[in-house]
């Protein structure tokens, strides 16, 4: 028997296994610095800008952009060493909106930071995608259209982690702007091109972000912020500065913590998102299922632990799974009438075709899921896992952790979904 943990909501949980597995692990960085250092230094020393303390002088109406609950960013600590830095450098008297870039995501949380704002007159808005928007032009000259209170600000600061994404290649500050502060058919538009490029996580030549980073150019005297956070979420590197040219180091960073290289695929892979908030429903989980897919032989198991705490995130993707009937016919509806939402409820069906996939969750989803995935019920895995399952892998964080299959011929990489 075979023991391993875990992340599994605020804690970890303890999976058993018949056989020993390979560990599959993000790259271990340590710093010696504090958080509140390596802020404050990436703030003082930002490519391609002045220090923010510059950069603000005769700004005074400031846009914080911060991502919404499903990310794994402390905003409250980020904001009150901020706030901290701009006190010390004696700049006053800014009028401050703190807008959470939510996309199309369903953010029930109430942000609230007026015990760190000090005398900075702060205001926080929840985006919305139907309404208080600016439209501009992409280089297509297509219609896009921002968040009005982010794009009438004298001066924005974004602030993003950066990790591997499905569809974009990798979340950070840009992707903040679209989808996060976007319109709705913008969001859906790009979230649309899944169906029609070969769209991986950890793939920074990825036609999505191209066009998201491109775009972001457009909008005039951006401070962006791109923490690197290790698997268990504390900030061990800050890149500051220009939108594009911070970003492009900041995805140097995050690939050598989460884009590992993996010589074989595997019968079973055993995984989890990573913990809260990542795991706290299944429209977040269904990353692990992908990126475990990567390494998954065809017809092999996908195990996948997670609480799903708040249940669905999606009432478009709970709707649309209820009303299931027959899943090639689904298939082809979802696609000719793909939008965000309904679309997770594609990729799980589209992997569900070519792996078997298994959940553990302390959320009832009763036989909803039941055409596509299987429900566990026990941390034993030895009734799931026969004699031919021994070549096993354990993936830990599935939401950020992006196995890379490492061709025989010639060491390229590619990867395999």
């Amino acid at each position: 028997m075979f023991s391993y943990y875990l992340p599994y909501g605020k804690n970890k949980i303890e999976i058993i296994i018949p056989y020993k597995a390979d560990i599959l692990e993000p790259k271990r960085v340590k710093t010696n610095k504090s958080k509140d250092l390596l802020i404050y230094e990436a703030l003082d020393n930002p490519l391609g800008l002045n220090s923010l303390s510059v950069f603000l002088k005769s700004k005074n109406n400031i846009a914080i952009s911060i991502e919404d609950d499903t990310r794994p960013i402390n905003n409250k600590e980020i904001l009150r060493i901020l706030f901290n830095y701009l006190r010390e450098k004696e700049i006053k008297g800014k009028n401050i909106k703190i807008i959470v870039a939510t996309g199309l995501h369903q953010d029930k949380t109430l942000y609230d930071f007026s015990d760190i704002s000090y005398d900075f007159s702060v205001e926080v808005i929840k985006h919305d995608p139907d309404k208080g928007l600016i439209f501009l032009e992409d280089e297509n000259l297509e219609r896009v259209g921002i968040n009005k209170e982010f794009i009438e600000a004298d001066a924005r600061i974004i602030i993003g982690d950066v990790v591997p994404h499905q569809i974009f290649g990798f979340s950070g500050p840009p992707k903040s702007i679209i989808p996060g502060l976007a319109d709705r058919e913008t969001i859906n538009k790009t979230h649309k091109q899944v169906l029609f490029h070969e769209l991986k996580a950890g793939i920074e030549d990825n036609i999505v972000l191209k066009w998201v980073v491109n775009f972001s150019k457009k909008i005039p005297n951006i401070f962006s912020i791109n923490l690197i956070q290790d698997v268990e979420k504390n900030i061990i590197n800050v890149i500051a500065g220009e939108i594009t040219e911070s970003f492009k180091k900041a995805i140097e960073k995050s690939k050598e913590l989460y884009c590992i290289e993996v010589s074989k695929e595997y019968d079973v892979v055993i995984t989890s998102p990573g913990g809260y908030p990542e795991d706290q429903d299944l429209y977040q989980t269904q990353k692990a299922f992908r990126h475990a897919s990567y390494i998954t032989k065809e017809g092999g198991k996908i195990i996948v632990f997670a609480p799903c705490s708040r249940g669905w995130g999606s009432e478009d993707f709970k709707r649309i799974t209820e009303e299931l009937y027959d899943v090639d016919k689904t298939i082809e509806e979802l696609k000719f009438n793909f939008s965000v939402g309904k679309h997770k409820l594609l990729f799980f069906l589209e992997l569900a075709k070519k792996y078997k996939l298994y959940l553990y969750s302390d959320y009832d989803f009763s036989k909803n899921i039941s055409r596509f995935v299987t429900g566990v019920t026990s941390t034993d895995l030895a009734e799931i896992l026969n004699q031919e399952d021994k070549n096993i892998a354990i993936l830990y964080g599935g939401n950020f952790l992006v196995p890379v299959l490492k061709k025989s011929k010639g060491g390229e990489i590619s990867y395999i979904a």
